[in-house]
């Protein structure tokens, strides 16, 4: 399943299968039930996030077919409820996770999109209000603005890569089952327009690593091993858990920062206090 969506009348639902369809599934108060299905990829959807900006609600979507695809969620009762849009990327092989990051209302027209992949890249594609002429007047402008491969450190696939949301989306961390989280710091902190990333630090872990999350400013790990560890945004480690019996499988948190849950291969799911 992908993210849920909601809207003035109701909420959204998509879910992607193996068959790389989506499912959209739109309910609500007013009877206007609708379900609609979409050959998306080529291979079995693993990924996707929905956002909204200047232009509408769209949705971007990964697979394992190494693609990387922009839809956007359509109003009206007539025609596509999905509508695709573009290409993103082409990897040679599968998404592993798709982070967004939006800065404030007033630039609601760029949105920055992390993609990892199991051929151990990361890439942070810009999108933003594309520029037309006078004469010509589309619907929809939303387009690449800048397209960035981070630096190669990674041996072995790209379990998830972050935005660190105090950063102000100028810095971004990575994790894998090579044992290692990499932090990449953005150069040019007044360009909104295109991004260029380099490495800050590379931290090393006993244990391959599953899940990146990052709460209040602290970033989060889960392990192949069980346990999860506590960073700060400079890769400081402050503290580790041996929370599971085998490995983690997702870590999330509350809306208010205060609480982390984790759930774990041992069939186990545990809640923890967040101590700042």
């Amino acid at each position: 399943f992908l993210p849920l969506h909601m809207k003035s009348e109701g909420y959204v639902i998509v879910a992607g299968d193996e068959n790389g369809r989506l499912l959209y599934v739109s309910f609500g108060t007013n009877n206007d039930d609708e379900v609609h299905v979409v050959k998306a990829h080529s291979s079995s959807i693993t990924c996707g996030e929905f956002f909204s900006c200047l232009m509408g609600v769209f949705l971007v979507t990964g697979s394992e077919d190494g693609s990387v695809v922009l839809w956007e969620l359509m109003k009206g009762k007539n025609g596509e409820r999905i509508k695709f849009v573009q290409n993103l990327l082409q990897e040679d092989e599968g998404i592993t996770c798709i982070s967004l990051y939006q800065e404030g209302d007033k630039h609601k027209d760029f949105v920055d999109i992390l993609v990892s992949s199991q051929s151990e890249s990361t890439w942070v594609i810009k999108l933003g209000k594309k520029k037309l002429s006078s004469q010509k007047e589309e619907e929809n402008c939303l387009d690449i603005l800048d397209r960035e491969k981070l630096p190669h450190v990674h041996s072995a696939p790209v379990e998830a890569a972050i935005f660190l949301s105090g950063s102000n989306g100028s810095n971004v961390a990575s994790c894998s089952l090579d044992c290692k989280i990499v932090f990449y710091g953005k150069l040019d902190m007044e360009c909104t327009t295109k991004n260029k990333f380099q490495i800050e630090k590379i931290v090393s872990q006993p244990a391959g690593i599953t899940k990146i999350i990052e709460v209040n400013g602290f970033v989060f790990t889960g392990d192949l091993d069980g346990t999860i560890r506590r960073y700060d945004d400079k890769g400081r480690l402050l503290s580790q858990a041996d929370a599971h019996e085998d490995v983690i499988l997702s870590l999330s948190h509350s809306n208010d920062g205060i609480y982390l849950a984790s759930s774990s291969k041992d069939a186990s799911v545990r809640l923890w206090l967040i101590q700042v």
